[in-house]
């Protein structure tokens, strides 16, 4: 279960593989397999290189923006996929958000995780989420490319 990690660190994708070409029934170490899922692979890889290997995707939430909306056609709105994602990392309070997209977030408590620019370059900024609580948020490119 990708979500049911440490609070500490969250990585925020923007929209899995559909269920037809990923098989979520496979045990954990094959569904973050390179062959399986290569951008759950290269997020491990680079947390596992990034803390010298004392955290994994074990020991982290990572998070799909449109996890209940695999494909446009469905039938949940954008806007409650950007609200769930709002209410879990309210309830998480993480130190350290790693974002690997560029979207808008179209949540208004959720804009605070907006970067600008338009390339996908290392970005870090510190964010006051909620009360004295601070966020690290760091906004880089799509692990897949790495």
């Amino acid at each position: 279960n990708l979500a049911a990690g440490p609070a500490d660190i969250v990585v925020i994708l923007q929209r899995p593989k559909t269920r037809t070409s990923h098989d979520y029934r496979l045990p954990f170490p094959q569904f973050v397999s390179c062959i399986y899922c290569p951008t759950f692979w290269a997020v491990d890889k680079l947390i596992r290189f990034a803390t010298n290997g004392a955290r994994s995707i074990h020991t982290m939430t990572v998070l799909d923006i449109f996890s209940f909306k695999p494909n446009d056609t469905s039938h949940i709105p954008g806007k409650r996929c950007y609200q769930l994602l709002a209410e879990i990392l309210r309830a998480k309070i993480p130190k350290v958000v790693i974002r690997y997209h560029r979207d808008e977030y179209r949540d208004p408590w959720m804009k605070q995780f907006e970067l600008p620019g338009k390339e996908y370059r290392f970005v870090r900024a510190e964010l006051q989420t909620g009360g004295s609580h601070r966020t690290i948020l760091l906004q880089s490119f799509h692990p897949s490319l790495a």
